[in-house]
């Protein structure tokens, strides 16, 4: 993530969380209809609905999130690698956290 641009960065971030949101749907809906005493199903017009909204939500957040941590991450010496990935990656999160 340090050799790539905020935009790169972004665009990486977009793309996976693509990937996590569509294949963690199902698993999503199960779990809420498992809270609703709802019966178990595999039809995908329920498991996936609500997954436009969902992508939506993921990839901004995740694109954020992959830019402001590798923006924390630039910079520095190579000594610090170590303590800057720790930095970047809580950094990130807690960028993404404002999101929600």
């Amino acid at each position: 993530m340090e050799g790539l641009t905020e935009l790169e960065n972004a665009a990486v971030g977009a793309a996976s969380a693509g990937c996590v949101a569509v294949t963690l749907q199902p698993t999503l809906y199960w779990k809420n209809a498992a809270a609703q005493g709802l019966p178990f199903t595999l039809r995908p017009s329920l498991l996936f609905r609500g997954c436009g909204a969902n992508l939506l939500k993921e990839t901004s957040e995740m694109a954020l999130q992959f830019a402001a941590a590798g923006r924390m991450k630039a910079g520095g010496d190579a000594s610090s690698s170590a303590a800057r990935e720790i930095a970047g990656a809580v950094g990130g999160g807690a960028v993404g956290a404002l999101l929600v």
